[in-house]
């Protein structure tokens, strides 16, 4: 029986800004085989060779896209209960590469570039630099999610997890599913400047390009990042990013996809959800949602009986690490895949679930996602998942944009997601509802939500912080579990459904802290959206169902 059955009587953002919004090294996992940390950028040899492989990378991906398609036409033979996993990590290090005259500036006096002590000399040098509005060094990194703009920048990774983009593929019935995480404040969906001009690069964009190349229906790649707020910000609220290493990242995620679609092999998956109440907790006592206490989590199991992946959701904001550190950190996302890759051999990766209005409790750097891997059960202790037949859907819309702070920050560049001039309306509610949510604006984006099923088991993506009430609703339509991921194929800041929102009138003041005004609030592109994505969402699962 679900433990969210057993507890149910007890449980009754600018576009991502402030603690919301948010070469190549490759380590396939084949075989079960225990993912070590060489290539975490602390080893010298092993950057050297992943700067290799990042200048044949057109070659390896032809040669992996030649390899899926084969594999497509022969199809292994899978049993009743089978499905095809694989999975892969790639090393998000920085690699400049210096004979191109790429360079990671290094050095904290040259990366805070406005403050007590003046502008920085260098940082004027970049002013011109028309990718960001900020006035920074752009040849430095920053964390995302402290203050707004430019300043913590990022001089090393952390030597014992490193930061990655790791990424399981799931395939059976002609449909291939791929679930991509990258350890990173947030990943958008659409880029308006911060791509390279030769390719794009949002997360819309890469699913897209996974299609063309290896025939994979767009609907069923998710990227997803883990909001650690100490690891790279990608949306262009707290600096720019070089362009050298957008597209070295983008490159990443599409290798990741790629390594572990080409190590697909036979496997069959056991889930469940287990309570973690005592590792979260509401990020403030004014808010509606329920919590939500679980690690739901399923495992996917080769004919050797080896562990290929381990793959989880939980909600908990990422932000035991950063600030004044300077060194990147993936927090407790990273050692939770660590400690089980550790303990059980193949590759774990762990998504954020409705993180809008949870915590980790306390100040527990990182420890949290050690504590969370020893909750896991035993190998075959979890619920098998039958007939795991994988299905995918994926519905867009331009979603109305009506928080005006955020939409002028927006369209000033301070945030670097693509609105469009679009006008946009809608009315969204339960079925025979009366009182529909309704929003309009001159100004949208255009967005998306992805809804997939394998067996009975339920994997939905939203593009921003959802919020617990939302991954509750969820939970409820697996007999075996559902990972509701959140920050997932976008980073469109707090998602919290409007019985959650304070009126439009406030929604500014936001900015100035929680309180009267709602911080949250702040960070939401429109009251409606978490309704929206929501209802939309339901909607795939049931035409899923039929």
């Amino acid at each position: 029986m679900r433990i969210k059955n057993l507890i149910a009587a007890g449980i009754g953002g600018a576009l991502l800004v402030g603690s919301a919004w948010a070469g190549v090294g490759l380590a396939p996992v084949t075989g079960g085989a225990k993912t070590g940390n060489a290539g975490n950028g602390t080893n010298a040899k092993a950057n050297t060779g992943a700067a290799a492989n990042a200048n044949t990378d057109a070659a390896a991906g032809q040669s992996l896209a030649a390899m899926h398609r084969l594999a497509v036409g022969t199809g292994a033979t899978l049993g009743a209960d089978e499905v095809e996993v694989g999975a892969a990590k790639v090393d998000l290090y920085p690699r400049p590469d210096a004979t191109k005259g790429e360079v990671w500036v290094r050095d904290l006096g040259k990366c805070i570039p406005a403050g007590t002590k003046g502008v920085d000399p260098e940082a004027q040098d970049h002013v011109a630099d028309w990718r960001s509005p900020w006035i920074e060094n752009s040849n430095c990194l920053y964390m995302g999610g402290f203050g707004l703009g430019p300043s913590e920048p990022i001089l090393d990774f952390d030597k014992e997890y490193g930061l990655w983009v790791r990424t399981v593929a799931l395939r059976r019935g002609g449909q291939t599913l791929t679930l991509s995480l990258l350890d990173a404040e947030g990943y958008n969906g659409l880029y308006n400047k911060m791509c390279p001009a030769e390719k794009a690069c949002g997360a819309i964009d890469i699913a897209k390009q996974m299609h063309d190349e290896l025939g994979i229906d767009p609907a069923g790649v998710v990227i997803a990042s883990t909001h650690a707020h100490s690891a790279m910000d990608f949306i262009g609220g707290w600096g720019g990013v070089p362009e050298w290493y957008m597209r070295q990242v983008a490159e990443s995620i599409r290798q990741s996809i790629r390594q572990a679609v080409a190590s697909l092999a036979p496997a069959t998956l056991e889930a469940g959800d287990t309570l973690a109440r005592g590792n979260n907790s509401e990020r403030r006592d004014s808010y509606y949602s329920a919590e939500d206490p679980t690690l739901n989590w399923f495992r996917a199991v080769g004919r050797t009986g080896n562990v290929i992946a381990t793959v989880g959701t939980f909600a908990a904001h990422a932000t035991s690490f950063g600030g004044s550190a300077t060194i990147a950190h993936a927090d407790w996302p990273g050692v939770f895949d660590k400690t089980v890759e550790q303990q059980y051999g193949g590759m774990a990766v762990v998504f954020e679930a409705g993180l809008g209005n949870m915590s980790a409790r306390g100040n527990n750097h990182g420890s949290m996602g050690a504590t969370l891997a020893s909750l896991l059960p035993p190998l075959g202790a979890g619920t098998p998942v039958k007939s795991p037949d994988v299905k995918v859907a994926q519905t867009f819309w331009d979603q109305p944009v009506t928080n005006a702070p955020l939409q002028t920050l927006g369209a000033m560049g301070f945030f670097d997601r693509a609105f469009q001039p679009t006008p946009a309306t809608l009315q969204v509610a339960k079925p025979g509802w009366n009182r529909p949510c309704a929003s309009a604006s001159a100004i949208s984006v255009r967005t998306q939500a992805t809804a997939a099923k394998v067996g009975q088991m339920i994997i939905t993506a939203s593009p921003g912080e959802i919020f617990s009430n939302w991954t509750n609703t969820l939970e409820e339509r697996s007999p075996i579990t559902t990972l509701a991921i959140g920050q997932a194929n976008d980073a469109l800041g707090y998602m919290p459904q409007s019985f959650e929102t304070d009126d439009s009138a406030r929604q500014g003041g936001g900015f100035a802290g929680a309180g009267f005004f709602e911080y949250e609030d702040a960070y939401s592109i429109d009251r409606c959206f978490g309704d929206k994505a929501l209802m939309t969402t339901l909607s795939m699962l049931d035409a899923l169902n039929k």
